[in-house]
This record gives C-alpha cells, sequence and structure tokens, in this order.
C-alpha cells in the first residue's frame, strides 16, 4: 500500500497509543486559509492549545509535507513576535534530589526542568517509570499509557477543531479532511445548484474524532459522505459514531489524483434519496 493510503491510520495508532496523541491536518479548502497560512496557524495551536507535553502531529493534504506545502508560494504574514500567544510550560521548583521528570503528583501533566539547571531528565521512546528510565512492566504500562490517554480526552472539547457549512436542515453531510475537502466544497456547491440540501464538515482535527458531534448530527439527517484520498480509513470512524442512526457513504479514491466532484456528487444525489 502507498504512504498516503495508509498515514492518518497509522498516525492514529503510533507506538500503540490510540487516542493518546492529536492529530491536525492542513487543508487548502475553499472557505479557509490557503495550506501556507493554515500550516502557521495550526502549528501555533500545536504549541499554545494542545495538552500540555503530548505530541501533535501534523498531516499535510496528501500525507507529504514537502510536496504539497514546499512547492507553494505564497505570502504568509506571520505577526511581531510580542503578539504570538506563548503557553508557559509548568517549571518545577522542587530541589534537584526530589525531582522526577515524570511524576505527576495527582496532575496529568508533570512538572519540567529547564536543560542547564542541574536536573537529571531521561527521555527514552520506551515505557518508562517517572524517573524516564525503561521500565516494561505491566503496571508501569497501564499507568503511562492510561495517563497519556486522559491527558488527551480532557481536552477534547478544546482541540478538536471543525469547519462547518450548512448543517442546519440537511439532509446529507459531507465529511472531509486535506486536500479532499476543496474537491468536496465543489461537488457541494453543484448539489446545492439542484436544490439539494448539503452540509459540510472539514475536520481540521481528525484526532481525536468529533464522535459526539457526528453522532448528534446523524440523528438529524438521512446520510454522511465521506470522500477519502485513500481506500477508507476515517469513514469507519463515522460510521461507528453514527451508531446506525444515519447511513454513511464511502467515496475512496486510491491516489495519483484527487477525486472527481462528479463522482462525490454522485454519491450525494444517491444519500439524497
Amino acid at each position: 500500500m502507498s504512504r498516503n493510503r495508509v498515514w492518518v491510520t497509522n498516525a492514529a495508532n503510533t507506538s500503540g497509543l490510540v487516542s493518546a496523541r492529536c492529530l491536525t491536518s492542513w487543508s487548502r479548502s475553499r472557505d479557509s486559509d490557503w495550506s501556507a497560512v493554515r500550516s502557521f496557524s495550526v502549528t501555533h495551536f500545536s504549541f499554545t492549545d494542545s495538552p500540555p507535553r503530548k505530541g501533535v502531529l501534523g498531516l499535510s493534504c496528501r500525507g507529504r509535507t514537502d510536496e504539497v506545502v514546499g512547492h507553494m508560494t505564497e505570502k504568509v504574514i506571520i505577526p511581531p513576535a510580542d503578539e504570538i500567544e506563548v503557553t508557559p510550560r509548568k517549571k518545577t521548583s522542587k530541589p534537584v534530589a526530589d525531582y522526577l521528570p515524570y511524576g505527576t503528583n495527582g496532575d496529568l501533566v508533570p512538572e519540567m526542568a529547564h536543560a542547564g539547571d542541574g536536573y537529571h531528565f531521561h527521555v527514552t521512546g520506551l515505557t518508562h517509570d517517572e524517573r524516564g528510565y525503561p521500565n516494561m512492566t505491566p503496571q508501569t504500562q497501564d499507568h503511562l499509557v492510561k495517563r497519556l490517554q486522559n491527558k488527551v480526552l480532557s481536552a477534547v472539547d478544546r482541540i478538536s477543531l471543525v469547519e462547518e457549512d450548512g448543517l442546519e436542515g440537511a439532509d446529507v453531510v459531507v465529511i472531509s479532511y486535506g486536500i479532499t475537502s476543496r474537491v468536496a466544497q465543489r461537488a457541494i456547491d453543484l448539489a446545492r445548484e439542484q436544490g439539494l440540501k448539503v452540509g459540510k464538515l472539514r475536520l481540521i482535527t481528525v484526532w481525536p474524532f468529533p464522535e459526539k458531534h457526528i453522532r448528534e448530527l446523524a440523528a438529524k439527517i438521512k446520510a454522511f459522505v465521506v470522500p477519502e484520498l485513500n481506500l477508507g480509513q476515517m469513514v469507519r470512524e463515522v460510521e461507528r459514531a453514527a451508531a446506525g442512526q444515519a447511513r454513511t457513504y464511502s467515496i475512496p479514491h486510491a491516489g495519483g489524483s484527487v477525486h472527481r466532484p462528479e463522482d462525490i456528487l454522485k454519491a450525494i444525489v444517491e444519500a439524497s434519496r
């Protein structure tokens, strides 16, 4: 399978920490900032509004920042440094001898020590204890993974970003993310010209998944249409969240190009019946 087709699923499950990291999708939707601007704003969001000390993966339009964003030439206005909000990290005030790099003291976010201040800080990609030392026992694994997951789940309402349009009174809602959103917008415009009631839900944060939002929508509409530049990944999450309340139509694409608006329009027409 190509890199594009497995990217979303693999990113959400990296290191086995399902739900424990935040994924953002950079896209070029007609009603949104172009991708260079969006890349800046989402990167800023990753440092200011994502759960503290939690990795954020930026998924560019087709899974490759170098190919899409890197080949664009456009203006990005970066605000002065003093106008950019920066969320300070939790700095420890404990004595060096008492400091544990991953000690939580009842909080989900450990305190940090600045490099050069004399604190010992061990970093590993393995399951580790509060000292940062590798520890593969089931008890340590359970404690670490659940803490990382809960840190994200406690912030879902703040970090789950979506773009909505025309959801009120819609019979069909098109759910898209990444570069596919631009093609989906054209299909939505064509459907509306035919008098169809179509709404748009573009995922900016693709993980954590906006499960509650989609479940509430499913109770009000006939169907979801989910175009993806892969053979069907996010559609499974849509089906799970909808829980049988609304039909779900998958519009997969194996890559090499993007969808044709006519293909998405055909699915919208069918879903509206």
